[in-house]
Formats: structure tokens, sequence, C-alpha cells
């Protein structure tokens, strides 16, 4: 008879940490990508604002 520890040392079932710690990884690659965006956007408009262009 199977016990709870035994399923969980099968290694083919990731572990919660290993889930969590991914999870985390992706939440914060995600959160780096929309600062890098909105740092992209921003620098546009502070060039088109030194040219005199309007910001609508």
């Amino acid at each position: 008879m199977e016990t709870a520890r035994d399923i969980g040392e099968d290694p083919f079932i990731p572990s919660l940490p290993c889930q969590l710690a991914a999870l985390q990884l992706e939440a914060t690659l995600q959160v780096t990508q929309a600062i890098q965006d909105m740092n992209a956007t921003l620098q546009r408009l502070i060039r088109m604002q030194v040219a005199g262009a309007k910001v609508p």
C-alpha cells in the first residue's frame, strides 16, 4: 500500500516547491518584460516631447 510519502517521492511528479519556484520565475519574467515595455514607451514619449511633437 502506498503512503502519501511514497507518492511524494515519485520522480515523475514535480514537487510543490519546484512548481512554485517555476511559477514565481515566470511571474518575475513577465513583470520584467512589462517594465521594459513601459520604459521603451516612456523613452519614445520623451523623444517626442523633446522634438516638440504633441502627445495625445
